[in-house]
Order: C-alpha cells, then structure tokens, then sequence
C-alpha cells in the first residue's frame, strides 16, 4: 500500500490537503480495528486525523432505523465507547478526533478524558443551541480544566493521545491576538492564549 504523500507526489501534487476520513460508530470492532490500523499506515500524524463517530442506525439508540441515521445527545454514550475503543488501538499514533452527542463543555470533556481524544467534533448542538454554543463550550472547557489545574486541552487527554500540530488549527489570528501568538501557541501544544486565557483557534 502507497502512503498518503506518495500518492500525492504519484498524483503530480507539490503538496496534498490533510485527510481526515470519518468513520461511523456502528462499525463491528474488528473493521474498525482494521481501519485503524490501515490509518496508522498510510496517514502522516503530523497533518491527517482520524473521526469517530456519527449519526447511528443502531436499534438501541435509534427509535426508527429504517428512517436513516440517528444523531444528537443519545448518541454520545455509544460514541464514547467506541472512540475509546479506537484511541486505545491508536495508542497516539494519529490524532483522533471524538465526535457524537457533545452538546456542551462537560460533554466535550468527557469525550476527551474518558475516551482519550485529544479533538472533538460538533454537529447536532449547532441547530439546537445556534452558533454561540462554540463560545460557550469554549468557556465551558476552560473552566473544567482549570477545576483539574490543566494549563492546556492537551492535558485533558493526557500524554498518549497524540497532541495536534500547528496544522490542525486555521491560520487566521484568534480574538486580541496576532497570527504570530496563534502559530506559536499551536506549535506548544496550547488551545489557550497566554495573554488572555482565550483559544487561538
């Protein structure tokens, strides 16, 4: 099997965009262990990623499966269990990112601290709650890690989960800051602004 890179280069690209493939949480454990590894072998750690998580057809979350996917907070227990299963074969080789059900702070840090992601993914709390919710999960995490004397969210996960890199965030400068703070703080492994406690990206 060809890695990412060298199916860019074979590609005639200069440089390819980061893969993030995402993978739904009814998967038997045994085909997302293979996924896993197979993202192990042909990812780059330094840009790509891995999601876990969606909407769900399974029976004992969702009511109707014959309607479709299930998504949004019933889903988060499954989620959490299998993004857990994934970050433990992982083991920190690729930055996993946790997704279904996070509807507030303490969702997100649960995410992160049970099941060993060091990224979360939102989508169902946005029509629900609107677009200021990022602000308040924001706030939210902030004042879950500073109960737990965390300095930065990559403690939360702790020390095996593989810390995101300066390309994992956008490039534009964060709130009372300049693209020089957000570069420098994303390159130390830190979401936090040492100037105002806010997240540069």
């Amino acid at each position: 099997m060809k890695k990412a890179d060298d199916l860019a280069r074979s590609a005639g690209m200069a440089r390819r965009k980061p893969l993030w493939p995402k993978f739904a949480p009814d998967m038997p454990p045994i085909l997302r262990d293979i996924a896993v590894a197979v993202c192990r072998e042909l990812l780059d750690p330094g840009i790509d990623a891995g999601i876990i998580g969606n909407s769900t057809i399974d029976p004992a979350v969702n009511p109707d499966p014959e309607k479709g996917g299930y998504s949004g907070r019933p889903l988060f227990p499954k989620a959490l269990k299998e993004v857990g299963g994934a970050a433990a074969r992982l083991n920190g080789g690729l930055t996993l990112v946790g997704n279904g059900g996070i509807f507030d702070g303490h969702d997100a840090y649960t995410m992160m601290k049970q099941s060993g992601c060091p990224l979360v993914q939102v989508h169902s709390a946005f029509p629900y709650q609107g677009p200021t919710i990022a602000r308040k999960m924001q706030q939210e995490l902030l004042e879950a890690m500073d109960r737990h004397g965390m300095r930065h969210v990559s403690e939360i996960a702790g020390p095996t989960a593989g810390r995101p890199t300066a390309a994992t965030f956008r490039t534009e400068a964060g709130p009372g800051c300049g693209t020089g703070w957000l570069r420098r703080c994303a390159a130390a492994g830190s979401l936090r602004c040492p100037r105002d406690r806010r997240w540069c990206g």
